[in-house]
């Protein structure tokens, strides 16, 4: 059950130089100015965007608290192994990806992943009994109204680098002009359908002039795909995009729900503004 927030304890938050810095409470969950700045910074929102997107966030830790929602260390194990997978490594290799690509750490990640598990299971279990599957008319109109969206390149023209660990293959990443004769390098044309899912959907996700992740190759070592040029894009026909229009009919109707439930649920909590940024 939703608490509703005492009155002293915002008088002692209020008056405390130790909270000087908190913004807006959503119940008993401060929001301080540190990180409405923050996230404005690596959003790029503007202020009040990124209150309502933090407000969002805590609304969803409070509900997360009192459904007495948990996730396992062996859940998260098991999702970074779903996410290695998908990228062809193990992992070890995918926290090391993860750690040079992007400066995540391995307890970074995981608390990351952890947050998202949390969230999903959130997600089912506000909006499991109110979805329903798709008609065959609504997945016919969904596809004709955001047909954009299922375009893919017919091909990439690509520079495939290998190399036999992740570490050389960063430096070149990170100095296109860096030469190593244990880096081996070969132009290529890789047809969208005629590749690994996975490996089609990274190519396609990636800029042109740009380096992708480095990933394992199924024959020993690693690589990485310089992005030349795509082809001109195809949406191909309705049946190749059937299960991915269902998918995104199905998100698009438990992001509904849920906004729905969010709204409800600020009404039922105390929202205390209590300064912005200047």
């Amino acid at each position: 059950m939703l608490k509703y927030f005492s009155p002293l304890l915002l008088s002692t938050l209020l008056y405390s130089n130790t909270v000087g810095g908190i913004a807006v409470l959503v119940q008993d969950e401060p929001i301080t100015l540190f990180e409405i700045k923050e996230f404005m910074s690596s959003q790029n929102m503007a202020q009040e965007a990124a209150i309502k997107t933090l407000i969002r966030q805590k609304l969803e830790k409070i509900e997360i608290k009192d459904r007495k929602i948990n996730v396992s260390s062996q859940e998260i194990d098991a999702e970074v192994e779903v996410m290695a997978k998908q990228n062809n490594m193990d992992k070890n290799q995918f926290y090391m990806a993860m750690s040079q690509s992007r400066g995540i750490s391995e307890s970074e990640l995981k608390a990351k992943v952890k947050e998202t598990l949390l969230k999903k299971k959130l997600y089912n279990a506000i909006a499991f009994s109110k979805l329903s599957q798709p008609t065959d008319e609504e997945i016919v109109e969904y596809y004709n109204l955001h047909e954009e969206k299922f375009a893919r390149p017919e091909s990439f023209d690509v520079i495939i680098y290998q190399a036999a660990t992740p570490q050389q293959l960063q430096q070149k990443i990170a100095n296109p002009m860096f030469y190593s004769p244990d880096i081996q390098s070969e132009e290529a044309t890789v047809e969208y359908s005629a590749v690994d899912p996975n490996l089609a959907n990274m190519l396609h996700q990636s800029k042109n002039n740009a380096f992708t992740q480095i990933i394992k190759n199924p024959q020993g070592g690693y690589m990485s795909f310089f992005i030349k040029d795509k082809s001109a894009t195809s949406t191909s026909n309705f049946d190749a995009y059937a299960s991915e229009v269902t998918a995104a009919i199905m998100q698009d109707k438990r992001n509904q729900i849920l906004n729905d439930y969010i709204s409800r649920l600020k009404v039922n909590v105390d929202i205390q503004r209590l300064r912005l940024l200047e």
